[in-house]
């Protein structure tokens, strides 16, 4: 397994908007071969970072090529600055399961 870790600098105030947009770059990237899920975590004032998991680093690469334009036009305008991306990497180890 494979992650993308990704700062996504929201604007505080266009939250509310940003929730459709975000459904559908979300629903975009379960469409991708090899997603394997995805972790949210905010850090408050808008700043959030995914934990994107790929079957592999191929697939994630392959994902990327599709989703950076949907990023481009759906995410982009709701940001203060672009997004970056953290870390990638292959997941050594995790025992995540569902929120509760």
């Amino acid at each position: 397994m494979y992650a993308v870790v990704r700062e996504w600098p929201f604007h505080a105030a266009r939250m509310a908007e940003a929730r459709d947009r975000v459904a559908a770059y979300d629903a975009r990237m379960r469409e991708q071969p090899g997603y394997q899920g995805s972790i949210l975590i905010d850090l408050g004032h808008g700043h959030r970072v995914t934990v994107t998991l790929w079957r592999s680093a191929a697939h994630a690469a392959a994902a990327r090529a599709v989703l950076d334009p949907t990023i481009h036009r759906l995410l982009d305008p709701l940001l203060v600055a672009p997004s970056q991306i953290v870390a990638v990497g292959e997941v050594v180890e995790t025992d995540v399961g569902p929120v509760k």
